[in-house]
This record gives structure tokens, sequence and C-alpha cells, in this order.
């Protein structure tokens, strides 16, 4: 195994603006014009709208944090469903994966060592998965939610309550490791950020600051030159006082997020907007008002894998289209497992 090389380079930030931000400018209103459906109906597993032939992974527990997780993936081209995670990986709860975009790897979080680490497994690979952030429960630490960058040159993930990047270095396909490891933001637990996203152009990255009703969404810009990092000040995307913004998720100029819908039943919801800073988010009508809808990851530019509640007390695997509203089941696939949750799906159509 090639060496882990991982150089702390010093942050630059920028200089603070000369000019307020006004939060009341930026706070996104969530319009109207789309919504969820009450008592909605599924499409008929015969009128499923696409001939799949990628991959999809997902996490499957019973509750969070109680070590049932396990990793499955569904290769929809051959029809088979595997347990991806075995015995000797010696990694606890492995969950949140996502695809590089060549398909060739996954990166995920579990426990070792008593600590949340960030790992990568080449996806044919008959080995382990790969440590990329070595927490110890010695040493300290916790790393975690990790997607990789459009280019899959970078994994940006939460580190210690801040958002840190990872340049990642290919030059041994079996055994990749860390060139260069960044923070762009650094106040720790103070003001917590976690589940970040690059945007399509790797030019911007959007997290969710703080925890349940005081979560918003932010985007932070920046820009990495000869090895040093240059970060703008964070801008406020999305944030109702009182109501969650997180888990945003990026495909080409749209943003997908899940809010709650209000701060009685606090059901989850998935939303869209643009990656524009002053863009408004909508609602998107495949949700289940009386459900909690959560985890969108994208298949193509029409249609989501999302997860939610409807109709069970554990969440269960659906895709959707944007436009029109219409969910339909993935138990035709196998992929939902009775009295345990699946949950963040991810998909690739590459190999």
């Amino acid at each position: 195994m090639a060496p882990q090389k991982i150089n702390f380079i010093e942050i630059i930030m920028k200089k603070i603006l000369a000019l307020p931000i006004l939060i009341t400018s930026l706070m996104a209103s969530f319009t109207s014009n789309a919504q969820c459906t009450v008592n909605p109906t599924l499409q008929a597993d015969s009128k499923f709208p696409l001939a799949l032939q990628g991959r999809l992974v997902y996490h499957s527990y019973v509750q969070y944090g109680d070590g049932s997780s396990n990793l499955f993936l569904k290769d929809f081209r051959f029809n088979t469903l595997t347990q991806i995670n075995q015995p000797f990986w010696n990694i606890e709860d492995p969950m949140n994966a996502h695809f590089s975009p060549n398909g060739r790897y996954l990166t995920f979080m579990g426990k070792q060592n008593s600590r949340w680490n960030i790992f990568i497994w080449k996806t044919d690979s008959q080995f382990a998965p790969i440590n990329l952030s070595h927490h110890t429960d010695s040493s300290g630490g916790t790393s975690e939610d990790p997607k990789f960058s459009a280019d899959g040159n970078y994994i940006v993930y939460k580190n210690n309550g801040d958002v840190a990047l990872m340049h990642m270095n290919y030059n041994d396909a079996a055994n990749p490791f860390v060139n260069n490891l960044w923070r762009l933001t650094q106040d720790g637990y103070l003001s917590e950020e976690s589940m970040p996203y690059l945007s399509s152009d790797g030019k911007s990255v959007f997290y969710s600051r703080g925890a349940r009703e005081n979560s918003d969404l932010y985007r932070i810009d920046f820009t990495i030159q000869s090895g040093q990092l240059f970060v703008e000040n964070p801008r406020l995307m999305a944030g109702r006082s009182g109501l969650a913004e997180y888990y945003p998720i990026v495909q080409n100029k749209s943003l997908y997020f899940v809010g709650w819908k209000n701060a009685t039943a606090r059901r989850d919801q998935v939303y869209s907007m643009s990656t524009d800073v002053y863009s408004q988010p909508s609602e998107l009508n495949l949700n289940d008002c009386n459900a909690d809808n959560s985890d969108p990851m994208s298949v193509d530019a029409a249609n989501l894998f999302f997860s939610s509640t409807r109709g069970s007390n554990f969440y269960n695997l659906f895709m959707g289209n944007i436009s029109t509203g219409k969910v339909w089941s993935l138990n035709k696939f196998g992929v939902n497992q009775m009295q345990k949750n699946q949950l963040g799906a991810t998909y690739s159509a590459l190999r």
C-alpha cells in the first residue's frame, strides 16, 4: 500500500468584504407554487419509467448508531443485490456512501478505532477500503459525510465540526491517497458545519450550518492556487427561523436539499432551487405531506432517488420525477428490507 502523503496547508483567508452581508436580503423565502402531495398514490411497477442499467448503493440499519448499518449495492444491469462491507474490513456502521464520477470508487464514513473516519474503496477490489482520515480513540477527531467532486479529484467532508477538503492522488489506482488537505471553515463546533457538497464547477461548497431547527443552508466559494486555499465569506442560501434546512446535493445548476415543512410536525420535505445565491427554493410535489422525505440523489436530469417513510415507520427507497411528482417504489428491485431504514442513496450509470 502506498504511504499516506497528507500535507497540512495553511489557509489564507480572503479579506472581509467592505460591505456587510445583509442577512435579510439573503434569506430565501420558500415559494408556494409547488407543494407536497396529500395521500399520494404510487405508480404501478409496470410503469416504471427507466430501464436502469447503473448501480445504486445505500445503507440499511435499524437505528442510527446501533452497529447494524451495512452498505448494499444494487446492480440494475445484472439484477443483483450485494452487501458490500465484510467483517474483515473492521469497519463498524458504514454509511453515507458516494460514487466517484467515473463509478470506480466509493467514499463513505464508518467507525474504526472507535472514531468516525472517511474511507475510499475501489468498487471491484477484494481488499478492505483505505482509511483516509486515521482518527483513533487515543488521537481523537472525527470525520463524516464525504462527497466526491464532479471531476473526482477532491473529497469534501465534515471534520470536527468544520468543512474540509481532500485532494486525492490516483497514480496507484489500487491505493489512492491524500495529496493535500484544507479547511474551508475553522470554527469547530461553535457553529457546526456538516453535510457538504461541491458545486458542479468545483468552485463552491454547499453545506448545513447548525443543528435541527437552527440549521440553515450556506454556500462558500473558494479557489486553490499553488496549493493555497483562498476562501470567500459564506453566504446564506436557505434559512427559515425555527425550521431545518440540510443535506444539499447538486445536479448541474440545480440544488436539492431537505427541510422541515413546518415547526409543528417537523416533517422532512425535499426542496429544489438554483445554485445561485438569490434563487428561491421550491418544495417538490414528489413529497408525501404526511411522511418524512429525505436523502435525495440524482438519477438523471428528470428523476431522483430518495428515502421516505410513506406507508411505513421506516425509511424505504423510492424514485420520483422532479417535474410531475410521480413516485415509484423500489420494492420491485428488492432493496427495501422490512423493519429497517434504507437511506443515503448514491447512483452511478458508469462503471
